[in-house]
């Protein structure tokens, strides 16, 4: 191909390539689809989207100068035949003069120029530089590949229809042929959620208000961008919609996942689409839900590199939104997320403001059952503060769940109570194995639902759901964070834990009565205790303790063992820990629970490697840093408080230090009293007599003192001094399996006698040395 008359040399059948796909262009413009007027930048495209045809394999530097050429000989051709038309022609119509047929043309030109250049990917310096490739004075040369196979290959992937090409997804973002959808607002329902249908949200609506309302508001011209961070279920697409109500602009909600598309570059276009389409009818507010979908980081997702893409594409629109200030086009972007460190940082740095919405506390609880009862029946013995103090780490959503669920349990529990009735009266099957589900079972319900409704009605009259329905739906329902994972109370009581009274009135005054009775601390000035240490020999109870300390105060909980926070990578230990602060921060009231502490915050000396110290420093500054730890409620424990990191056990972190120690024999006699509180007691002597109810129940309480007689005795024996609280308890396991082996094969009845703690008490040993027990002595 060599250059002639100053300008490249095109081939006879790409010109009339492209001709006639110019051509087409025009007929579909003039049929009234305003994407498909010819452009250079269109035609392009359209060039690159055939298949089957040399010309989609040519570069845009070399067929831009050709459609401009095209082009420029269609508006000749126009303006001939526009001085050729008669004035007082038949038809009656006015001619064109040339003049206003070339400043048409020009005007067109312009406009074309503008849309290339307004064009997130295409920019007049690419258009200019793409241009100066093919100069006049420039011999292009095509180069072909070597190998046969790969130029064979290369026209077999272009052939496969179900493929697709990047101009084909190019040309769908600009709206060609390949079926791009617009982009409409979302229409806001009339009975939607408002401002005022939210409650325990206060602090959250305000910020939006100011943040989102207020700018879209005429006379303001600051775009601003916000993240709504938070659990899943805590009200964020509900606050979201209650805003875009209140402030009466185009709304454009769309789900991360929505935006996903099919094939190459789907995506891209999507956002793009949205974005233009939020600035053209602006002032708009844009939502995107679940936005780690689109903008996650890329070393946690599969896809990597169209992740990588989409997240870019995203906050180059973000940006531009920045550009449209100037000419008074306000577009706010809303987007929610349930844990912003999964976002990628990129986009993450282009919101202005980051909002947390938290795990409701028990004020906002309450509010919240309030606004959710309101128009259902509630007995008088209803107490919603109660309710709400039984459901720590609840969030809206999960709220809901225990209305639905109680108001379900009263409705089956009334249905039952009629159907029982009905079932005597009719003389229906008196076994309620057989009855329950059979055709009876159905025909009554029926019949009841019959009975409920009156004349022309279809709904059944709904009771007053009582106390006791509502404290059996906040079993049933499992909160929100326990199903992602997170731990909530656990089922630990102190009748569980037997003795330690000393330690559980240091750990009430401390933690427990700060959680139930917060006003009286506030009304002496007195502020909760930061962080506990509990520390002691293994196998005394500290785990134990500490989870009886969650459930007494109806706290979150969340253990931690020290090495599970452990990463061989750089960093990522750190991370972790700050994600676990955050994570307790959003579930407040919350006790977080480090098991072996030593660890986790061991000295920081010449010995310890640069990681340990890092992560000593990041443990430092979220126990008494910047960050508000209101409601969290550190407890540590090890057995080797001698290696821990003086700066941890300083007043303000872990500042109160308790001692766990070997169990005395009273207190053993509780332990093993409560480790055997289930186990079958021994039968009343033979000669008993069994004449009435009132013989059983005195027989079988001289058979239980007995067996706590018995118990004492084996606590207060003197092999079992020394023993901590799991040795007690590997004592009472293998005393029930002597039981198991001496009944199984006598067939006598089941019950652990004396001989069997005899035999158990010569082969338990205790697990605490003499000199490991005089070493934590010194340590006191």
């Amino acid at each position: 191909m060599a250059p002639m008359g100053g300008r490249l040399a095109f081939r006879p059948d790409e010109r009339r390539k492209v001709a006639e796909v110019i051509g087409d262009m025009d007929a579909e413009h003039r049929s009234g689809r305003e994407e498909s007027r010819p452009t250079i930048y269109s035609v392009v495209a359209r060039l690159h989207a055939i298949r089957n045809h040399p010309i989609a394999r040519r570069k845009r530097s070399y067929l831009e100068p050709l459609v401009e050429m095209i082009l420029d000989e269609r508006v000749k051709e126009r303006l001939s035949n526009a001085e050729n038309i008669d004035p007082n022609s038949a038809s009656g119509e006015p001619a064109v003069s040339a003049t206003e047929a070339v400043s048409t043309s020009a005007e067109q030109d312009t406009a074309d120029t503008s849309a290339i250049a307004m064009d997130l990917s295409t920019t007049a310096a690419d258009t200019e530089a793409a241009r100066s490739e093919a100069s006049p004075g420039r011999v292009r040369k095509q180069t072909r590949p070597k190998d046969g196979r790969r130029l064979r290959k290369r026209k077999r992937a272009r052939s496969e229809s179900d493929s697709g090409s990047d101009h084909e997804h190019r040309e769908r973002r600009d709206g060609g042929d390949s079926g791009g959808k617009a982009v409409v607002p979302t229409v806001i329902p009339a009975n939607g959620p408002k401002i005022s249908d939210i409650s325990g949200m206060n602090d959250v609506i305000q910020k939006l208000i100011n943040f989102v309302c207020v700018p879209l508001q005429p006379g303001f011209y600051s775009n601003q961008s916000v993240l709504l961070y938070g659990p899943s279920g805590c009200g964020k697409t509900l606050v979201a919609n209650a805003i875009a109500a209140e402030t009466k602009a185009q709304f454009f909600a769309v789900s991360g996942p929505e935006i996903i598309g099919g094939v190459s570059g789907e995506s891209e276009g999507n956002i793009r689409n949205i974005f233009e389409a939020a600035i053209r009818m602006a002032p708009s507010l844009i939502f995107l839900d679940d936005i780690e979908a689109i903008a996650g980081k890329q070393e946690q997702t599969a896809k990597g590199a169209m992740e990588n893409r989409i997240a870019l594409t995203l906050k180059k629109c973000m940006d531009r939104l920045q550009w449209e200030t100037e000419a008074g086009k306000n577009v706010v972007v809303l987007a929610a997320t349930s844990d912003a460190n999964n976002l990628n940082p990129l986009v993450r740095q282009r919101f202005d403001i980051e909002v947390a919405v938290s795990v409701p506390s028990q004020d906002a609880r309450e509010q919240i059952l309030q606004k959710m009862t309101q128009d259902m029946a509630l007995a008088d013995d209803v107490d919603l503060k109660e309710i709400a103090r039984m459901t720590p780490g609840f969030v809206g959503s999960d709220l809901k769940n225990v209305a639905k669920t109680a108001s379900q349990l009263e409705m089956e529990r009334v249905f039952n109570d009629k159907i029982a009735r009905l079932q005597t009266v009719d003389g229906a099957a008196t076994d309620d194995g057989l009855f329950w589900g059979s055709a009876e079972h159905v025909r009554l319900m029926h019949a009841v639902v019959a009975a409920e409704q009156p004349a022309g009605e279809t709904k059944v009259a709904e009771p007053r759901i009582p106390a006791r329905s509502f404290r059996q739906a906040t079993q049933q329902v499992v909160p929100a964070a326990k199903r992602e994972g997170f731990s909530t109370i656990p089922n630990t009581t102190w009748e569980q834990v037997g003795a330690m009274e000393a330690v559980r009135e240091q750990l009430e005054i401390s933690i427990i009565w700060p959680i139930r009775y917060p006003d009286r601390y506030a009304a002496v000035g007195l502020e909760a205790v930061g962080g506990i240490l509990l520390w002691g020999p293994p196998g005394c109870g500290k785990t134990l303790v500490a989870k009886a300390v969650a459930n007494e105060s109806k706290a979150n909980f969340i253990s931690i063992r020290g090495p599970e926070l452990l990463n061989k990578y750089v960093g990522e230990s750190e991370r972790a820990l700050r994600e676990l602060f955050e994570r307790a921060r959003a579930m407040t009231p919350c006790v977080i629970f480090f098991d072996e502490m030593d660890a986790l915050a061991a000295k920081r000396d010449d010995g310890r490697s640069d990681g340990s110290a890092r992560i000593v420093n990041t443990l430092l500054t979220e126990l008494d840093g910047l960050v508000d730890r209101s409601g969290i409620y550190v407890i540590g424990a090890t057995n080797r408080p001698d290696i821990i990191d003086p700066a941890i056990k300083r007043p303000g972190r872990l500042g109160e230090s308790i001692f766990v120690g070997p169990p005395t024999s009273d207190d053993r006699v509780s332990i093993l009293q409560t480790l055997c509180r289930n186990a079958a007691l021994p039968p009343p002597p033979a000669d008993t007599p069994m004449a009435g109810s009132d013989e059983v129940e005195a027989a079988r309480a001289r058979a239980a003192a007995d067996n706590q007689r018995l118990l004492a005795a084996v606590a207060r024996d003197r092999r079992c001094n020394g023993f901590s609280g799991a040795d007690l308890d590997l004592l009472r396991r293998n005393a029930a399996t002597n039981c198991l082996k001496r009944t199984i094969v006598s067939g006598e009845e089941t019950h652990v006698s004396q001989d069997d703690w005899e035999a158990a008490l010569a082969k338990v040993k205790p697990s605490i040395s003499a000199a490991e027990l005089e070493r934590y002595k010194k340590m006191r």
